[in-house]
């Protein structure tokens, strides 16, 4: 089976072609969504709905405008999103109790620190989670490494070989 057959057979709502797709594409478009939700279970159930969506959507994808991979990844990306927004609102556990690795960063720029760095958000997932504007959270990242860089300076001045 070909690639650029399966629009028009999943259209025709062939199963088997769907199956063919999934795959093909279900191991790449897991990784995308698990780097971006971080969890097993929900990567699973949101692999699921990509699938669903496509099938139910497929009517809407354009060959000429984006190959099929472009368009399902497109999917798995959104729902990705909106699910990491919609649990934003109801993670309170979010930051560790602990920062004392990065002391000497300042007290309010530690939390955008702790999303980006230390647990691997992007920016716009950091703003959703710790409900700032995009360019705050950008702005405090750059405060955050400038800090580390002159620590790391001084620790520099500082050394003795043994």
């Amino acid at each position: 089976m070909q690639i650029e057959e399966l629009p028009k057979r999943i259209k025709d709502k062939d199963q088997k072609a769907m199956s063919f797709l999934y795959d093909q594409y279900a191991p790449v478009l897991y990784g995308i969504i698990f780097r971006v939700l971080k969890s097993e279970s929900e990567s699973e159930e949101i692999l699921q709905l990509t699938f669903l969506n496509a099938w139910d959507t497929i009517d809407a994808y354009n060959q000429k405008q984006c190959s099929l991979f472009t368009w399902i990844s497109s999917i798995a990306r959104k729902l990705s999103y909106a699910r990491c927004e919609n649990t934003a609102e109801t993670d309170h556990a979010l930051l560790p109790a602990d920062l004392a690795s990065v002391s000497y960063v300042k007290i309010n720029v530690r939390p955008v620190l702790e999303c980006v760095y230390f647990r691997g958000y992007t920016i716009r997932q950091a703003s959703i989670l710790l409900h700032l504007p995009v360019h705050i959270v950008r702005e405090n990242l750059k405060s955050a490494f400038q800090d580390i860089r002159v620590q790391l300076k001084s620790d520099k001045k500082n050394f003795t070989p043994l």
